[in-house]
């Protein structure tokens, strides 16, 4: 039953015009997903579970059994066959950009919170510049660059300004997102600050646009 149900439930909310835009897995991803119907101490743990009395216990144990069988032997063990002969491989390279982009967000955090710190007249710069350079010497070595160039030095103080208050604001939603994604923040207040962010970032694109009209 699962085979047949998980490729309409993958594919049919796809017609949802909001729901259109995601991205679309392959077939051949959505058949591991419909095969990957094992079944194991659950399944045994709620049929016993089923009180003596109940009429036709022994079959309910009987159909349990059989499915579990069925399942890790039919199932699991052709498992692994099936992702070779459908070709399905993880993009190690994707993994990889991912895991240095994180490493590079991390790193350059820490180094924004050093800048925090630096502030305090009661801590020693050196002590700070010290954790700094290794900071700065791990962006390197990652393929970033020490302190990140917003590319505002040929341009107006106007322009300079716009350029850091939405660089504040991608900031802002990276972390909103983030927060999200560790399920600190429900999607509601999520929608909501987002929106606000949105908001902010479109009027300051109007200024933009007004500063500098159309010949």
């Amino acid at each position: 039953v699962r085979i047949f149900w998980v490729f309409p439930a993958v594919y049919l909310p796809r017609l949802i015009p909001t729901v259109r835009k995601t991205p679309v897995p392959p077939w051949q991803e959505v058949t591991i997903v419909s095969w990957a119907g094992m079944r194991g101490i659950v399944t045994l743990a709620a049929a016993l579970a089923i009180p003596i009395e109940v009429p036709q216990r022994d079959v309910i144990l009987f159909i349990s059994f059989f499915v579990i069988l069925a399942t890790l032997v039919g199932q699991g063990l052709t498992f692994a066959p099936l992702i070779k002969i459908l070709r399905l491989q993880l993009n190690d390279d994707l993994e990889h950009r991912e895991e240095i982009q994180a490493r590079l967000d991390a790193a350059h955090a820490a180094v924004s919170r050093l800048t925090v710190i630096s502030f305090d007249e009661s801590i020693n710069p050196d002590l700070i510049n010290r954790v700094r350079a290794q900071y700065d010497e791990r962006i390197t070595r990652l393929g970033g660059t020490p302190q990140e160039e917003l590319g505002v030095a040929n341009t107006s103080p106007d322009e300079a300004l716009r350029t850091i208050q939405l660089e504040a604001l991608r900031a802002e939603r990276r972390m909103i997102t983030f927060m999200r994604d560790q399920n600190i923040l429900g999607d509601e207040v999520l929608r909501k600050i987002l929106h606000e962010i949105d908001l902010e970032e479109a009027k300051i694109r109007t200024s933009e646009s007004s500063a500098f009209p159309r010949s």
